[in-house]
């Protein structure tokens, strides 16, 4: 039976940032999820059986390089399109058509965001 079907029950917790780098840790060490870590913890605190402690082996899928290029190839895209939303506004704002300049430009200021958050994700996967 899956981790999800045994475990039906969920517990959301905040903590600060040091006892969460040591949980993780801790987890990397022992090769489990911080959740498994967790609930062994608890379980040895409330002196629950100890098939309370469903240890679940840590998972994370590496980055393939060709996930990161698609990203990139992507970014690239994302300029592309900003490009010609900016050649847009410029034809629309000549023909003074001051409404359809406003929702172009609210496109653009929505693109360089969308820009920004592929910028995020790749440098935190490179």
């Amino acid at each position: 039976m899956s981790e999800t079907r045994q475990l039906t029950q969920m517990l959301h917790m905040r903590t600060r940032p040091e006892l969460y780098a040591r949980l993780a840790a801790q987890a990397a060490r022992e090769g489990i999820s911080m959740p498994s870590l967790c609930r062994r913890i608890l379980v040895a605190a409330m002196d629950a059986p100890a098939s309370e402690a469903v240890e679940v082996p840590a998972t994370r899928r590496e980055t393939a390089p060709e996930d990161i290029q698609q990203l990139r190839g992507l970014r690239a895209d994302v300029a592309r399109l900003n490009g010609a939303l900016v050649q847009a506004a410029i034809r629309v704002r000549e023909a003074n058509n001051f409404d359809l300049h406003s929702v172009v430009e609210a496109a653009i200021n929505d693109n360089k965001e969308l820009g920004r958050s592929i910028d995020k994700v790749l440098r935190r996967l490179t």
